[in-house]
């Protein structure tokens, strides 16, 4: 049962109770001429107005004075967007690359081995002879197959790829058989319209007729329920003898048909139906239209008499029939149930005080305010009070949006700000993952958390469309590991990459010069730490050679890399020349190395937050993976683990190495994965990623040539025994 609207009457029920209530019964005169009734309605009569103001609908208080909503930039996306229809099966994925321009069917034929697909594709053709020589010109059939391919990697799922792409070859076919029709029909548009239908037919795609008057298109309903509910059923054989015998069936019901007589198509060379030819998948039939000055074997008769065909008119008929079907293939959704993203009525929501908004006769004058003190400083109060109840209703245009460019200092707005864009994402039936804040922002300051988790989700909220339209994908900027990517606040490697400085566990640093006993602390031991400043420019390595003793030849421990990294590790203090020096400190308590010195504090803190930031880099720039599934290593036709993926991360960065990121990294790829698929994740040593670099690089640069290498790598990694 819902609540009753909140007008005067219910407010002033609701009010009358909670007097009483606090009188402790006491108050018993509710009539109109007391007082205290009549501030009660005045109170009441300016909370109805906000009630008012609240049941406007979202979308009116969206809807900005141009009478415009835009969605887009309210963090609320149109149906097109979040139910795109991505292709799942086979028979989607052959919808889906049927859709290019330049082709009219694509066959998705299972291939040798599990994840493996053929494509047969057949070219679309033009009626119009000079088109037809242009789309035929030089190198059109490997321009046609990389367009092809180009669609296929775009929407693969992980782990399928394609063994061959095959363009069908036209094999001439002469349709007979005898067709009446009425007196007032016209036989050349009949007989095109019976030759497109066969066309269709013959390339295994639904038989449409130019007067089929059937539903409007897929609903949001019918997307949401079945994800292919926008793509064409297509059949997944060209040569459904139970198809071709509905569409003879519907020949009957074209405009002016009386009868349909024996029919059958044959090929030309044996004189046999095509029916009793053995199957071939990379050859379709094309029916031979009637041509001048030739026996037509298809018989159009009238009242018992033949009726003369004329060629150039059926093939400016059956022209017009193609470029209307062609024109009619992007209708597939009922428009008036997508149309969810008009603007609605733009409500100014008027901010008048209680005093203003009252009839004339309880209003209180400017010139008697003064004596009128006590009920001045009510209404005063109440406005303040309803001032406070409005301001939600007006920031609303505010709230909903993707981004918002307000303070991001303010903790208690970053806060709200987090807590609506969580809202915005859970309406996408997403959410955002969990994880230990240590680990996750372990390169980040206290004061920069709150402002980098609302970029965050500002970036996710953004492309959520494309991460959920490409889930399961190996689409470079929103498959599955560009978005693990974004999640774990990783990044994708697009090469081999290049340490500035090599990680070795091997290295033996030299000792640190400086004893912990000697160093001059401040009087206030929290002096000795540096301030964070995360804004400084890191420094070039030169420069970093010259300041980090730990650093010889460009080599460093992993320990010590990772403890470059922490803002604990330096502290400042007076050297005994008096200046200021920023010393670096392998572990707490221990001996420190000096890293450089100043004459004032301003100077070394700032070197100190360089370093800090050029070793925070590095690790940044060292925390890539690469994902590398099975099926792409593969040599032969046959030898890969299907549905396999392994996903190679360095394991030697300050956060990396830490057990809660690896659990988090783990949840994560077991969320984002498609369910069938097996992602190996291997957590690789600074010594297996040294030696796996080259390798990478020469697979960057010819992929089909170094597959081999990469595949030996992995295995050899897999049998390592691991630190999970």
């Amino acid at each position: 049962m819902m609540d009753p609207p909140l007008t005067f009457d219910n407010l002033r029920a609701r009010a009358i109770t909670a007097a009483q209530d606090a009188s402790g019964k006491i108050w018993t005169d509710f009539n109109l001429h007391d007082p205290g009734v009549t501030l009660l309605e005045q109170s009441v009569f300016a909370l109805s107005e906000i009630a008012y103001q609240g049941d406007h609908d979202v979308r009116d208080l969206l809807t900005d004075h141009h009478s415009e909503i835009g969605l887009a930039q309210r963090g609320i996306f149109p149906a097109d967007d979040v139910l795109p229809g991505r292709p799942v099966t086979n028979t989607d994925l052959a919808s889906c690359l049927s859709e290019l321009p330049s082709l009219e069917r694509v066959f998705v034929i299972p291939g040798p081995a599990a994840g493996l697909v053929d494509l047969v594709i057949i070219p679309r053709s033009s009626v119009d002879p000079h088109q037809e020589r242009l789309r035929t010109s030089s190198g059109w059939q490997d321009a046609l197959i990389a367009q092809t391919r180009a669609r296929f990697d775009e929407n693969r799922m992980l782990s399928t790829a394609i063994n061959r792409i095959d363009i069908a070859t036209p094999k001439p076919v002469v349709v007979m058989g005898e067709i009446a029709i009425g007196p007032f029909a016209q036989p050349d548009r009949i007989v095109a319209e019976i030759f497109h239908q066969l066309r269709l037919l013959l390339k295994g795609l639904p038989a449409q007729r130019e007067q089929d008057s059937g539903p409007s298109g897929a609903t949001r309903s019918d997307v949401f329920d079945d994800a292919a509910g926008l793509w064409p059923n297509l059949p997944a054989d060209a040569r459904d003898s139970a198809r071709f015998d509905a569409v003879l069936s519907q020949f009957r019901d074209i405009v002016g048909v009386t009868h349909i007589g024996a029919f059958d198509i044959l090929d030309p060379e044996t004189n046999t139906s095509i029916a009793q030819l053995p199957h071939d998948p990379r050859i379709y039939f094309d029916p031979i239209l009637p041509q001048i000055n030739h026996l037509v074997p298809l018989r159009v008769t009238r009242d018992g008499g033949a009726v003369v065909l004329n060629p150039n008119t059926i093939q400016e008929e059956l022209g017009r029939i193609n470029a209307a079907r062609i024109a009619g293939q992007s209708n597939r959704k009922a428009q008036s149930d997508w149309d969810v993203g008009f603007a609605g009525k733009h409500r100014h929501l008027s901010d008048r005080s209680t005093n203003d908004s009252l009839p004339n006769p309880y209003r209180v004058a400017a010139a008697t305010q003064d004596q009128n003190g006590g009920l001045t400083s009510y209404r005063q109060m109440m406005d303040q009070h309803l001032a406070e109840m409005r301001a939600p209703l007006g920031n609303i245009p505010a709230t909903y949006t993707q981004h918002n460019p307000q303070d991001l200092l303010d903790p208690a707005l970053l806060r709200a700000r987090i807590t609506m864009l969580d809202y915005l994402i859970a309406l996408q039936g997403e959410e955002m993952p969990l994880c230990d804040p240590d680990c996750l922002h372990r390169y980040r300051g206290v004061a920069d958390r709150l402002a980098w988790d609302v970029t965050w989700r500002e970036a996710y909220l953004r492309d959520l469309p494309a991460y959920n339209h490409y889930s399961g994908t190996n689409h470079p900027e929103y498959g599955f590991a560009a978005r693990l990517a974004h999640l774990a606040d990783l990044g994708v490697a697009t090469h081999q990459g290049v340490d500035a400085i090599t990680v070795d566990a091997q290295m033996q640093p030299p000792a640190p010069s400086i004893k912990s006993a000697d160093v001059i602390l401040p009087s206030r031991p929290l002096d000795a730490f540096v301030k964070r400043d995360d804004t400084v420019a890191p420094l070039s390595l030169a420069k970093l050679a010259m300041s980090c003793p730990w650093v010889v030849d460009a080599r460093t421990t992993p320990a010590l890399f990772q403890r470059a990294a922490q803002s604990d590790a330096y502290i400042v203090a007076r050297n005994r020349q008096s200046d200021w020096e920023v010393m670096f400190q392998p572990h707490s308590g221990g001996d420190l190395y000096p890293c450089g010195s100043s004459h004032t504090r301003k100077n070394v803190e700032e070197w100190a937050n360089r370093l800090r930031i050029s070793f925070v880099e590095m690790h940044r720039d060292a925390e890539k993976l690469w994902l590398f599934e099975d099926i792409q290593l593969r040599q032969k036709q046959t030898d890969f683990a299907p549905a396999r993926a392994t996903l190679l991360l360095p394991g030697w960065t300050a956060r990396t190495c830490n057990t809660s990121f690896r659990l988090f990294v783990t949840d994560l790829v077991s969320r984002l994965a498609p369910a069938h698929i097996y992602v190996q994740i291997l957590w690789l040593t600074p010594e297996e990623t040294h030696d796996l670099r080259p390798k990478l690089g020469d697979w960057y640069t010819a992929p089909e040539d170094n597959a081999a290498h990469i595949r030996h790598a992995i295995q050899t990694l897999t049998q390592t025994a691991r630190v999970p």
